[in-house]
């Protein structure tokens, strides 16, 4: 359904876009407690109860995870395991908010208040939406979290023998399948957007030819470099090329110039810097 192999590059880019969700995750965790204890209070169901109290926790631990995911993203570009770390812990806590919710939605389905099940089903569809707007861009994420907890609930519609619960099951099966494939397209749709992206980055930065840092590449690695300390150069320059490209032509030095490109490549430490400047490399 989705595409599970992803350049490393995007895929880091695609779990930090998993911290900017502070606003829906706030408002869902305020209502998904509102609703619950509200719940609880007038039917006093213990399930409510348990489920109001792991939503506000499970909530505020995804609150605080944003806040210090967003601080690490700050801090510079992480390495691919701790990328995949981030992820799981916004699993954990994106898993724990949807069975709240789940349990909250499918509890007030059994009930027989229609009021109850008016707030089951406004807290149902505001909580798919966010998933599928928001985390869409870990798409085996939304759709853990889609199903958790909209799956019980159209089980628990489907428990009443009556034409308008069969229809609110039906709606809320087209619903979520709905949600899937928006979770697929805006997945694919973001993919597209960074790959295109990182492309351009690295053409602004590399040279087309040789496929070694351009002039702006080199700056920006002596500015990193800056902070390690010292700083060692050493300028390459090809004696006779101007007599390749006369004799033999552009195209024979064009694969000159790649040849020495790609030796420099395997030759330099993997702490070393290689960058075409100029009309050599």
């Amino acid at each position: 359904m989705w595409r599970l192999s992803e350049n490393p590059d995007v895929y880091k880019v695609l779990v930090s876009d998993l911290s900017h969700t502070i606003a829906p995750t706030s408002i869902m965790g305020l209502t998904l407690t509102s609703v619950s204890f509200y719940a609880w209070t007038v039917t006093g169901n213990a399930i409510l109860a348990a489920a109001g109290i792991l939503g506000s926790y499970a909530s505020l631990a995804k609150i605080c995870l944003i806040l210090r995911h967003l601080h690490r993203n700050g801090l510079g570009e992480m390495e691919l395991g701790e990328a995949q770390r981030w992820e799981i812990a916004h699993a954990i806590v994106t898993v724990g908010v949807a069975t709240a919710v789940a349990m909250t939605a499918c509890t007030l389905f059994l009930l027989p208040s229609l009021l109850l099940q008016m707030l089951a089903t406004g807290l149902i569809f505001g909580y798919c939406a966010g998933i599928a707007s928001r985390i869409a861009v870990r798409p085996h994420l939304a759709a853990a979290a889609l199903l958790i907890a909209a799956a019980p609930t159209i089980f628990a519609a489907g428990t009443w023998d009556d034409v308008a619960h069969r229809v609110i099951m039906g709606m809320f099966s087209v619903f979520l399948l709905g949600a899937l494939q928006t979770t697929r397209f805006t997945y694919c749709s973001a993919v597209r957007n960074i790959e295109i992206r990182l492309d351009m980055a690295t053409l602004a930065r590399n040279d087309p030819l040789t496929g070694l840092s351009n002039r702006l590449g080199l700056r920006e690695a002596f500015r990193k470099a800056s902070h390690r300390g010292t700083i060692a150069t050493h300028y390459l320059d090809l004696d006779g090329f101007k007599r390749i490209n006369d004799q033999f032509g552009h195209a024979a030095g064009d694969c000159a110039l790649i040849e020495v490109a790609r030796r420099l490549a395997l030759l330099h430490p993997q702490n070393a810097f290689a960058a075409r400047w100029g009309n050599g490399p």
